[in-house]
């Protein structure tokens, strides 16, 4: 009997594989040529794909081996077959999607090594061991050895780079790149060809990742992954031997997921086939004819034809003749690495002598190699170099069947066969020619040889997935990447596109109407390959398609047509989506499932005290989706704008949301949650017809809950079958199949009951009342409503976090002894509440304690917080402790500073506006009166109300936007500004990175920074001298030169106090600190100091101002200077002194001047140590405005060009001042031109760090706030953005539209290894901003500032990670940690 193509499902079925197949004329008949992974996914896919679209097909499977998996192979230690081994592709990792998602659906169960050796990783270059790390030992370690040995810019940028690019990658995965037809052009939409196209030694040589770090670490990786060196591969290969995280393998063998994949395809399989020749039909089929042995042991050939051929594996290894016709043009012959792969056990040890270690020392139990000095990429065979392997591992442990004792098993991969005499050398001990013997170390040895992966140089185009009229081939991915998922995802894109062939039917035009919304411009250039809208009008569209559509995909545009038509754009106020254009684009895959079209979103946190509910989405949205992958489903709240509100945010975000539009659009307008049962969504309907969805904030504390609050007009029906579809999409997940098959028992585990849900308002809030109310109980330490989950989990406040390697103790501090008081002026009862720093959550200490602040002495104040059996606190008032009042929150947030230097974080919250109002007003007197030394009686009424307001935490009165939680922004870099690395002083501009830690013999350290407006220069005051710096084109500092001694026209030494460009950038006003009636001009040009001004003999410089903002740039000489009690104006142009007697505004009172600043029209704001601010419109008169002192000294001063904006700067805070008045007589006048009335005085915006930001700050530092003084960002004709200011090792920069907009925290940070000791930014832009630290100076851009987190807080150097801190050191934090998974991904 033959045994053909008919008979094979018999054997199948003995394997367990195959199903019953169809046979009519309608089925489409499917070769696949290999059934390792590419082949067995593409299987796996089309039985999906197939089933979901109801076509048709009869699958068959060849393979010429006797197993499935291709490369994926397991051995048996000993032939013992209870014994495995993984011979070809070890792991796969996490971001791996269809693997991962196969190994849950199968059941499959992972493994990890097991092993004695040990758990050191080495680094070895045939010579010496240049790196090592032991993965048993806490991460700070491995960490601070990397940045020992290569620093901190190598391992952050290649974190940084292997981050981005494998992003890049992943959205193949995306609706919007899958399928694709062509390779080569996927590749360029992902931006992936620029990465193809360079080696990985150029690629992280651009991007400041090359050096030591890339030779020794990304080298190594790439050896064991890819046999190949850094020069030899392009970039991606590169970047993908990096991204090992989450790194697994699967228990009994990888094969195991493409073994179930083909049994569950229903294929017919034939193993041990051979496909010898593929011919093409006149009819346009293809006949496949193979070669395999009958039952009766007799070779046989059969042919039989197809209506698709699918070539899962490298043609050239095939031994395939195609016919003419088959291929379209002949398929790349692709080099492939000769890979030998050599496993053997051994119950010995690696001889340390061969590593040139001590014979009491221990050899890594994992050997990766680099090459050695004096190697090239190419030295030895296939550029192994010095070492003769890529790497030795033990990768598992086997029993001896003869001695029953436990060995290692030990894999090395190497370029040609392992000779004996090396596995004599590495042992130390004789081995013999035949390998295993009596008296040899090595008891078992397999060897095998692999054509593993591509060579893969760089490269720009790549083989398509169609290389015929019905001919697929999924072995081109191999040379864009080379990994078991890429070649399984190549499989399941073929599937896709052969399903989407076979449903392609010809169709006439398709109409969809749609009622127009008046999109903005940011949504009407949409430009697809079927669609564009344009204009404004709000006439419906009419669209016309002519295409080729497979049926299936119409479900989609029906949805669409259906869900923009009747009630939704009927309502009085038009809505609109901001992505409409994704949505009308968007796949199957994605389709919504079902929406509810009007709602509000808000995040509310009942177990907080520091905010009960917020606002996210005032108009949003409420749908499900599916996404690309199977069973998986998402719950999508978008925002929805009313007409005209887009464009006018579209304009406030200027080129900022052009950089990245889709980007910031999404993370601003959408909140995505993937529906799975750990979110427990649930339906609640309150009364007056309330209808609210709500579901867990997993990434928020214990309790915190999304609520999505329907619109009225939502009927009760939509919200039940809106419920009822989230509970079978939960379903399908949990089970991974058809919620069909699922009962109505099977769908109620998907109702979770809990407590009701908390109402939205914060007015709603039980937690302080009933807090307060219960505070008996409390004191017996029974729990109440205000205790939450997480505090449960939290931290027993004895436990000692660590600080940088050392022991910190961070819970409360001991109370000392308090001083006598003599007048109560406030005492309140409340609830107290610390912050925690592991958690980064204020955690109640006590229900209910008394607040009492009393004087103790003249002008000193005593703020005392005690319980009926305890005594929590006692500080002194000073403004320090940094106050801020919440009336929202009904909450009082204060920093309490230790001797040591420690800064804690405390947080009083009342049951009350009346009694929150009384203890601020007795507060806020004695911080007055120690500030002023003055009776708070003796001010206004009105007075007081100012100096209230500017501490309350206020949400901004000419903000009609609600405050919403935002994601960290996303900012565009210019393309050359590559790095911000510092730059120091001493050394010329093309030293690398070594002069970072510069440290210059001298005791001086840099303190002034003066930013030329005229011609691209900064200038550097460092002691008694000054450094040059340029702003080159790509915004990088390049050092130019050093003016060495700053010396007076008579010789004496001197170093500046302070320092002004002057006269078009050309000279440098100086002054000496011990002459304070004198100043100095230095000219530039020859870099002296050539004119000694005498200002006044009576009269002294406090400090000085140009005429106007932008004089600088020009010849005017004269400028403006204030002592203590004057202001007025210098011209050097007179003799004698320089000082204008007739422009001369001198106060008999102490004003105490501390700053001034002018603005373009050369009006002028002069500051004090008092800490107000009188603003002029010229000098020698009165001031048109004076704003009433908060009380804390000002130190610094600016003001926008236009005169709107008066920045101050305190020691703790920033004061920003509208003076653009907006009612009254002077309505549109400045309070520069004009007075404000006497009860309208412009309210100063009090820009703080938040107490908790304080505590973190002085946790990480040991030093409390003191800003370096603030600027705008300058430039002509530029509009003032952002506030540029420093704190000790951050720079700090606030958003001055957020700030406005009344966004809580509206500020970014970066932090430095030293304290930042000036800072401006760069004239003409608010992305750039030119730092000096003690001993380094540079240019960072706006992009490098991030959000004030625990991470950017601790910094990239933080690294010894609190270990209780939860989610401090993850591998998406950003600090950095090393271990095996960041090295290591096997490729076998």
């Amino acid at each position: 009997m033959k045994f053909g193509i008919k008979s094979i499902p018999a054997i199948a079925g003995l394997l367990g594989l195959g199903l019953v197949q169809a046979t009519s004329d309608d089925v489409q008949q499917i070769a696949i040529i290999g059934a390792g992974a590419g082949g067995a996914s593409t299987a796996y896919f089309l039985h999906q794909f197939a089933e979901e679209a109801g076509v048709k097909l009869n699958v068959t499977l060849f393979e010429k081996t006797d197993h499935i998996g291709g490369r994926t192979r397991t051995i048996n230690p000993f032939n013992d077959p209870t014994q495995r081994v993984e011979q070809g592709a070890s792991i796969f990792v996490q971001v791996n999607q269809i693997m991962y998602n196969a190994m849950t659906e199968f059941g499959l169960a992972t493994t990890g090594r097991d092993s004695d050796a040990g758990t050191t990783v080495g680094i070895w270059d045939g010579n010496n061991l240049v790196f090592t790390i032991d993965q048993s030992s806490p991460s700070w370690w491995n960490t601070v050895k990397v940045i020992r040995r290569y620093g901190l810019v190598g391992p952050r940028k290649a974190k940084q780079l292997t981050a981005e690019v494998i992003g890049k990658f992943l959205r193949i995965y995306d609706s919007e790149f899958f399928p694709f037809e062509s390779l080569t052009q996927r590749a360029q939409q992902l931006g992936l060809v620029e990465v193809t196209k360079l080696t990985g030694q150029e690629l992280l040589d651009n991007n400041g990742a090359g050096g030591l770090y890339a030779h020794d670490l990304i080298q190594a990786s790439t050896r064991v992954n890819y046999a190949s060196n850094l020069p030899n591969l392009h970039g991606l290969t590169t970047m993908v031997s990096l991204a090992a995280e989450g790194a697994v393998a699967i228990e009994g063998g990888n094969w195991q997921i493409f073994h179930e994949m083909a049994r569950r395809s229903g294929a017919r399989l034939a193993l041990n086939t051979t496909v010898a020749k593929i011919d093409k039909t006149p009819a346009g089929k293809y006949t496949v004819q193979t070669k395999f042995t009958n039952t009766h042991g007799k070779p046989t050939t059969q042919s039989d034809t197809f209506d698709n051929v699918v070539v899962a594996g490298p043609f050239q290894f095939t031994g395939i003749t195609a016919g003419k016709g088959v291929f379209e043009k002949p398929l790349e012959k692709i080099d492939y690495v000769k890979l030998h792969v050599t496993i053997f056990s051994s119950a010995s040890l690696p001889s340390p002598r061969y590593f040139n270690l001590a014979d009491s020392a221990t050899a890594p139990a994992m050997i990766l190699t680099t090459l050695a000095e004096g190697d090239g990429p190419d030295s030895g065979v296939e550029g192994v170099g010095t070492p003769g392997f890529y790497s030795l591992s033990v990768i598992s442990t086997a029993i001896n069947p003869e001695t029953k004792q436990k060995e290692n098993v030990y894999k090395i991969f190497s370029p040609d066969a392992v000779t004996p005499e090396l596995l004599s050398r590495l042992f130390g001990a004789d081995v013999p020619s035949g390998v295993t013997g009596e008296d040899s170390p090595i008891s078992w040895y397999v060897p095998h040889v692999f054509h593993s992966y591509p060579k893969t140089s760089p490269r720009t185009t790549f083989e398509d997935p169609i290389v015929g009229s019905g001919v697929y081939y999924t072995s081109g991915m191999e040379s864009f990447i080379s990994t078991m998922e890429t070649n399984a995802l190549a499989g399941k894109n073929i599937a896709r596109l052969i399903i989407d062939n076979i449903q392609a039917t010809p169709i006439g035009p398709v109409e969809l109407k749609l009622q127009k919304a008046k999109l903005p411009p940011s949504s009407c250039g949409l430009t697809t390959k079927r669609f564009k809208a344009a204009g404004t009008s709000g006439h419906p569209i009419l669209i016309l398609f002519t295409l080729r559509i497979p049926i299936s995909a119409l479900a989609p545009w029906v949805a669409i047509s259906t869900s923009f038509s009747g009630k939704k754009l009927q309502r009085s106020k038009m809505f609109m989506l901001r992505n409409v254009g994704k949505l009308l684009f968007g796949s199957s895959n994605q389709e919504s499932m079902i929406e509810l079209p009007q709602g509000q979103l808000y995040l509310v946190r009942p177990l907080s005290p520091k905010g009960y509910s917020e606002l996210i989405f005032k108009d949003a949205s409420a749908r499900i989706r599916r996404t690309a992958q199977d069973f998986q489903y998402q719950l999508v709240v978008q925002r929805v704008y009313e007409e005209g509100e887009a464009e006018l945010l579209a304009e406030e975000e200027g080129d900022d949301a052009e950089a990245d539009a889709d980007i910031l659009a999404g993370e601003r307008d959408e909140k995505t949650f993937l529906l799975d049962e750990a979110l427990h969504f649930r339906v609640e309907n309150r009364q007056e017809s309330e209808r609210v969805l709500a579901w867990r904030d997993l990434s928020g504390d214990a309790g915190d809950v999304y609520e999505f609050v329907c619109d009225p007009a939502i009927l009760p029906a939509q919200v039940e079958q809106f419920d009822q579809v989230a509970k079978r999409c939960q379903y399908e997940r949990k089970y991974r199949k058809p919620h069909t098959t699922a009962s109505e028992e099977d769908l109620q585990q998907f109702e979770f009951d809990e407590q009701p849900i908390p109402q939205a308002s914060p007015l709603h809030s039980p937690t302080v009342v009933r807090a307060l109310d219960m505070s008996d109980s409390m004191s017996l330490g029974q729990a109440t409503a205000n205790t939450s989950v997480k505090r449960e989990a939290l931290p027993d406040p004895d436990t000692t976090p660590t600080k940088k390697g050392k022991e910190r103790d961070m819970k409360p501090p001991a109370v000392g002894d308090h001083p006598e008081a003599r007048e109560i002026l406030a005492g309140e009862v409340a609830e107290l509440h610390f912050f925690d720093f592991p958690s980064g959550a204020f955690v109640l200490q006590d229900a209910s304690v008394t607040a009492t602040v009393t004087e103790t002495g003249d002008w000193q104040y005593w703020l005392q917080i005690k319980s009926s059996d305890r005594d929590w606190l006692g500080i002194p008032v000073v403004a320090d402790i940094n106050p801020v009042f919440n009336f929202e929150f009904l909450s009082f947030i204060f920093n309490q500073f230790s001797d040591n230097g420690s800064a804690y974080s405390w947080l009083l919250r009342f049951k009350d506006h009346a009694t929150l109002e009384r203890f601020q007003a007795g507060l806020l007197q004695a911080l007055w009166e120690q500030l002023n030394e003055t009776k708070w009686s003796k001010i206004k009424d009105k007075d007081r109300d100012y100096v209230a307001d500017a501490f309350n935490d206020l949400t901004m009165e000419d903000s009609d936007q609600p405050y919403e939680e935002e994601e960290e922004e996303v900012f565009e870099e210019e393309p050359e500004d590559d790095d911000d690395r510092a730059q120091a002083e001493h050394y010329d501009s093309d030293e690398e990175a070594d002069d970072v830690d510069y440290k210059p013999k001298d005791s001086d350290v840099n303190k002034q920074l003066a930013v030329g407006y005229k011609h691209d220069r900064s200038f550097v005051v460092r002691g008694s001298k000054i450094g040059v710096f340029k702003h080159t084109p790509n915004n990088h500092l390049e050092f130019s030169t050093n003016i060495s001694k700053v010396e007076t026209p008579d010789g004496k030494l001197f170093s500046p106090k302070k320092v002004m460009l002057h006269n078009e950038d050309r000279n440098l006003i100086l002054q000496k600190d011990s002459d304070p009636n004198k100043l100095f001009r230095m000219d530039l040009e020859y870099g002296k100091v050539v004119d000694e001004w005498k200002i006044h003999e009576d009269i002294p410089v406090i400090t000085f101002a140009p005429e106007n903002k932008f004089a600088q740039m020009t010849h005017e000489p004269t400028f403006l200077g204030i002592s203590r009690n004057a202001l007025y104006r210098v011209d050097p142009r007179l003799s004698g002194s320089k000082l204008v007697d007739a422009q001369l505004k001198q106060y008999t009172s102490k004003n105490d001047f501390s700053a001034l600043a002018t603005t373009e029209k050369g009006y002028i704001a002069v500051a004090s140590n008092k800490g107000d601010v009188r603003l002029f419109d010229r000098l020698g008169i009165n001031a048109k405005t004076h704003i009433p002192a908060l009380g804390e000294p000002i130190i610094g001063l600016d003001v926008s060009a236009d005169g709107r904006w008066v920045l101050a700067t305190c020691k703790t805070y920033l004061l920003l001042i509208d003076a653009l008045q907006k009612s009254g007589k002077n309505e549109g006048k400045l309070g520069f031109e004009k007075p404000f009335a006497a009860d309208d005085k412009p309210q100063p915006r009090r820009l703080a760090l938040t107490p908790e930001h304080v505590a973190q700050f002085a946790y990480e530092t040991s030093k409390g706030v003191d800003f370096t003084p603030a600027k705008f960002n300058t430039g002509e004709g530029a509009e003032e953005t952002s506030i540029i200011t420093a704190t000790g090792p951050y720079i700090i920069e606030w958003s001055l539209r957020k700030v406005l907009s009344g966004r809580k925290a509206p500020y970014l940070i970066k932090r430095y290894t030293d304290d930042v000791k000036a800072d401006d930014f760069k004239f003409g832009t608010d992305k750039n901003v030119i730092v000096a630290l003690p001993h380094e100076v540079n240019m960072v851009n706006h992009a490098r500032l991030k959000r004030p987190t625990r991470e950017s807080i601790a910094g990239e150097f933080g690294i010894a990670g609190r270990a209780a801190a939860g989610r401090i050191g993850t591998p998406g934090s950003g600090r950095y940690k090393l271990g095996k998974d960041d090295v290591v991904k096997e490729a076998f």
